[in-house]
């Protein structure tokens, strides 16, 4: 069944029209969705996570039966005088039984005792809030709970003794008010040391002749410290762990993360909230000071988290306020932590597993409803997976409209308010599936039978158990031992918990759109596959489809799709593509490799079928979804006046435009299928138009191409960045190039750049293709130019997240890729920073670009100066000032969208113009900031000391709104004070996120008003038309129309879904339309406006100002 959603479908966001391994900080990063907003996907998750804080948390052993052959001297009378060779405090605890290491040296090696010090393993201090690592421990000093601000110290050097801890707690109390236990050679104090084993011994791993002492050394120092204070015992292993997976780079700031502990009464300590700020700190604050001590009550603590679901509070937008919004599209999880066996009294939900659920109703027309089915059923009662299963089947808010995204429906059908269980066992495995627990979960999709054993059977059985709750709620379930095993594996589930928002509309929308002459190329996907299309509308002729790109994909064996390898260009096939360059495991076998690449290629045969059989995800479409990268057309030389610069290479310009002015029209698009695509348009090129001559895919793709063909694959970007094309002078003659980035699809922050040289559309050859960290998950696009040092370069920002996490521009040569200059932003702050479109301006008009211009996340506005001849003196202008800053109060207003750059005919000074405002995270779809839009002169260029404008130093225009029409106010003449205007946008959540646009001196600016309930796709757009010099209403009705008033001009229209892409044609009859992509999906509209004179072929590229 699909998911659907009421009322219309959702929009997508024009963002490509807009022009960690664990251990590296999530704090400090720019929270950019995982899938387009466009969609009505899922808010993030709440996660809440409970650990174990039982007193066998405290051991410094793994696993627990390390200890049971020492049970039997425990129970006996002569305990204390034979085994016990000395007690005393120690390290903060008193009455601790000192013990000798005879007989018992495999205590003190990790070869058995996974919990001790492993010379193999590097102990890195842990992760503070901010992402940031803690100060490492002193080897003179080390503090028994490196957690703790105060702790008892340790001179390693001298006075070392293993700490076991709480023996007593797995033997018996009544023998001796012993509290602990420690363990070194003699008994005795001494040098840190441990234990090697010796694999190839024969005597058997209890054995001490298996064993070799080992002092540590010098070299070993450091890493035993920190060891020693903050992995020694369960718990610390356990803060380090957790501490350093929720620190994750990948982990996006606005999940909701809540804490608990089993022993805590009511069991949540903080609510859900969002993972930043105060959320973030007050997390990492109640893990790090956690203690440990009690009994292990699982099921007790499951069920707690049950009904604390069942409550409003973490489905509301602020779980603290009562009166904040219930949103019913949140996914809700539970990971539930032990390291033992529970020992509670449940009762209350009885064999929940083995009888079916209510029916329960979903939007529109769908039902849902738990049948008792294998895997899930079972014979008994009260479990922790009857709990499980209790929380699941049910609607936990029954008032509530159901709208929680599913992401894969055999897996996981639940569009109903739910809890799903994730399950970690603390160096146990399970005896079911004691090797990989993933093979559970594989035998829902079939309702394949388990055979579940009795939790009251035995101990071993009740981690079962838990694997059974995990099964049941279509959670997960994963065993760890090692610190660093636990930390990638829970990152690895966090990671699966958020990027599991699916589509919770499951409908196809419009993503991007362009146009040359009278044809309009419009990107689209399927949100239920994530499939993609191109479809190609003739304005001419009633904007009837001329060609959609999906059916026009050749068969697998026949398609052109080539990749570097190395610096040699070779076609994608079994032959060249190498287990290496696919990440691959080295045992994968040939056949698969081979399957996998046909798959890639657009083969179908291997696709899961009905039945359920074959290998790889199931697809409508071979060509991926098209998110945000708007289709690129090339074709017939477009003239400009480079044979007029003077240049040496001007003689020979208008030769080449000559030659190639019946070039036919080609359509260049990314997609998330990892290919950059190029479609014929011409009936007489390549099969005819609509049909695939080119593919090509960019090296920094390869290794994640193997995600696209799993089963459970979950959407991610590819090649998803803005394109753009141009003619350039390289290698001694002129050129048409097309240049790209992976946009958003940046994996761990590394984007790259790559050129295609396309001057003959049968000839299209990929350049070079070079990597750059500082690229980032870029929203912009490269800006071609010619400097005045006579090199053709390529220009682009710093994108989000990018190596240094603030903004800066990348210069570099066109021909080869290579760096010319990287020109970064001061340190003037830690918030996260990067820039969207750039915009280059020729002020001397000679056809060499002197300055860039750009906006970033933080609200500033900076002009680059590389007008000098010697590009070290290439830098930031305004004595490394922003010269623009656009804040409310002190709220900063973020530049996502672009600027415009244009030059006052009256006066000739230069002008930026710029809305506010940010659509890139989910948690954008609720910000209500007020936004504005800003026109200002560019006051650095006659002034010799910097100069940062606001918008007090700008006159306010104000706008009247009458149902679907606005009229802003009278431009009169501004000020002698005032350096320009501003706008704000009075609607709560309206903000600018499309370039503005110049039309025939107008200032053609697109909102977006997301829809009130973020659950749900859709929202409206409003189209402004403004005097770019004075920022008031024009004087002629730009979009000819009375409606607002027959006297005075309308400044605005609104349109019932956003506007995803904006153009102006001249059509055959000589009337110029406007023609805007909405986000519904439907018709593109047209509609006539009032131009005075603009060319036939307007392309898109010369609307966003490109110089």
């Amino acid at each position: 069944m699909k998911t659907t959603v009421s009322g219309k479908y959702g929009y997508l966001l024009l963002g490509a029209i807009l022009g960690l391994a664990v251990g590296e900080a999530a704090a400090n990063t720019i929270s950019i969705s995982d899938n387009p907003l466009q969609t009505a996907i899922g808010l993030p998750p709440n996660i809440l996570f409970v650990i174990d804080d039982s007193g066998s948390m405290r051991w410094g052993f793994t696993p627990d039966n390390l200890v049971t052959r020492l049970n039997t001297y425990a129970n006996a009378p002569q305990y204390f005088t034979e085994v016990c060779q000395g007690a005393g405090s120690y390290g903060g605890a008193n009455n601790t039984c000192y013990y000798d290491t005879t007989n018992k040296r495999y205590l003190v090696s990790s070869a058995y005792n996974t919990s001790y010090f492993d010379p193999s393993k590097s102990y890195s201090p842990p992760r503070n809030a901010d992402g940031t690592t803690m100060t490492p421990a002193s080897f003179t000093a080390a503090k028994i709970n490196g957690f703790a601000s105060t702790s008892t110290t340790v001179n390693l050097e001298t006075n070392y003794r293993a700490i076991l801890d709480d023996f007593y707690y797995r033997g018996s109390y009544s023998n001796s008010w012993r509290t602990g236990f420690t363990i070194s050679p003699n008994a005795a104090a001494g040098h840190a040391f441990y234990y090697s084993y010796d694999s190839s011994c024969s005597y058997g791993i209890y054995d001490d002749r298996c064993y070799i002492y080992n002092k540590v050394s010098d070299s070993q120092k450091q890493n035993f410290a920190n060891w020693f204070a903050f992995y020694r015992t369960r718990m610390q292993m356990s803060k380090w762990a957790i501490g350093e997976a929720f620190a994750h780079k990948s982990l996006k700031p606005e999940i909701r993360v809540g804490y608990g502990a089993l022993n805590h009464s009511g069991l949540v300590k903080t609510d859900v909230t969002p993972f930043s700020g105060s959320g973030r700190s007050g997390f990492y604050d109640n893990l790090y000071q956690q203690g440990a001590s009690g009994g292990t009550p699982l099921r007790v603590a499951l069920d707690a988290a049950g009904k604390y679901f069942q409550t409003n509070k973490p489905w509301r937008d602020n779980p603290a306020d009562e009166n904040s919004p219930i949103r019913g599209c949140r996914q809700s999880f539970t990971m539930l932590m032990t390291d033992g066996y529970y020992n509670d009294s449940f009762s209350g939900v009885d064999n929940s597993d083995n009888e079916d659920g209510k029916v329960i109703l979903g939007p529109g027309t769908q039902t849902g409803q738990y049948k008792a089915l294998d895997p899930f059923k079972d014979a008994y009662s009260n479990t922790l997976a009857d709990i499980a299963m209790h929380y699941w089947k049910q609607d936990l808010l029954p008032l509530v409209d159901n709208l929680v995204p599913v992401v894969d429906e055999k897996k996981n059908p639940a569009f109903w308010q739910n809890m799903t269980t994730f399950g970690v066992s603390l160096g146990i495995p399970t005896t079911t599936f004691p090797n990989n627990p993933e093979d559970a979960f594989k035998k829902i999709a079939n309702n394949e039978y388990i055979e579940w054993p009795d939790p009251a059977s035995s101990d071993a059985h009740k981690l079962d158990d838990l694997l059974h709750a995990a099964v049941n709620s279509r959670g997960s379930f994963f065993n760890a031992s090692k610190a660093d095993e636990f930390a990638t594996k829970l990152a690895t589930a966090l990671l699966q918990i958020t990027k599991g928002t699916g589509s919770a509309s499951n409908l196809g929308g419009v993503s991007t759109s362009s146009q040359t002459g009278a044809r309009i190329f419009q990107g689209r996907y399927e949100g239920e596959d994530w499939a993609g299309d191109l479809w190609t509308y003739d304005a001419d002729n009633g904007m009837q489809v001329a060609w959609k790109a999906s059916e026009g994909v050749p068969i697998h064996t026949q398609r052109t799709i080539t990749y570097f390898k190395g610096p040699n260009l070779k076609d994608f096939n079994d032959s060249n593509v190498t287990l290496a360059e696919l990440a691959l495991p080295d045992t994968t076998s040939a056949g698969y490799k081979k399957n996998l690449i046909d798959y890639l290629r657009g083969d179908k045969s291997n696709e899961i079928k009905e039945n359920g059989t074959g290998l790889f995800r199931k697809r409508s479409s071979p060509l991926g979804d098209i998110a945000h990268s708007a289709p690129l057309y090339v074709g017939a030389a477009e003239r400009k006046n480079y044979h007029r610069n003077g240049w040496s290479e001007s003689p020979s310009y208008l030769a080449y435009i000559e030659a190639n002015k019946t070039r036919k029209g080609v359509v260049y698009v990314g997609a998330n299928d990892g290919m950059l695509h190029a479609f014929s348009d011409n009936k007489n090129l390549g099969g005819g138009a609509g049909k695939e001559i080119y593919a090509y895919i960019p090296k920094a793709v390869l290794p994640r191409l193997k995600d696209l063909a799993a089963p459970d694959y979950k959407h991610q970007y590819y090649v998803d960045g803005v394109l753009t094309s141009g003619d350039a002078f390289i290698g001694g003659t002129w050129k048409t190039l097309v240049l790209g980035t992976l946009g958003r699809g940046a994996s761990t922050g590394s984007n790259s750049i790559f050129a295609l040289d396309v001057t003959v559309p049968t000839e299209i050859k990929p350049l070079w293709d070079v990597p750059y960290a500082e690229v980032g998950q870029n929203t912009g696009k490269v800006l071609i130019a010619r400097s005045v040092t006579d090199k053709w370069i390529g220009i682009i920002g710093y994108g989000y997240n990018n190596s240094t996490n603030k903004g800066g521009i990348l210069i570099f040569d066109l021909a080869t890729g290579a760096e010319i200059k990287k020109i970064a932003l001061p340190n003037s702050s830690a918030a996260p920073n990067g820039f969207s479109q750039l915009e280059t301006w020729d002020r001397d008009m000679d056809g060499n670009v002197d300055y860039v211009y750009a906006g970033d996340y933080q609200g500033n506005v900076w002009k680059f100066d590389i007008s000098n001849k010697q590009t070290n003196q290439w830098g930031l202008a305004n004595s490394n000032n922003p010269i623009f800053t656009a804040k409310v109060g002190s709220k900063v207003q973020p530049i996502t969208s672009g600027l415009s750059i244009s030059r006052e005919p009256n006066t000739g000074k230069t002008w930026i113009m710029f809305g506010t405002g940010s659509y890139l995270a989910v948690s954008d779809k609720t910000t209500t900031d007020r936004q504005s839009i800003y026109g200002f002169v560019d006051e650095t260029e006659d002034s010799k000391t910097a100069i940062t404008l606001s918008r007090s130093n700008l006159k306010q225009r104000t706008y009247q709104e009458s149902g679907d029409y606005r009229a802003l106010e009278e431009s009169t003449v501004l000020d002698v004070n005032d350096k320009g205007w501003y706008i704000d946008l009075v609607t709560n959540g309206e903000r600018v996120v499309l370039p503005p646009l110049m039309i025939d001196n107008v200032l053609v600016i697109n909102t977006l008003k997301p829809d009130d309930d973020p659950c749900k796709a859709g929202g409206i757009s409003w189209r402004m038309a403004i005097d770019p010099f004075k920022g008031g209403r024009l004087k002629r009705n730009f979009f000819n129309t009375t409606d607002f008033s027959k006297d005075v001009p309308t400044s605005g229209v609104k349109t019932e879904s956003p506007t995803v892409g904006y153009t102006v044609i001249r059509t055959d009859d000589d009337v110029y339309k406007e023609v805007s992509g909405q986000g519904d999906a439907t018709t593109p509209q047209a509609r006539q406006i009032n131009v005075v004179a603009l060319g036939r072929r307007l392309t898109w590229r010369e609307l966003t100002n490109e110089q």
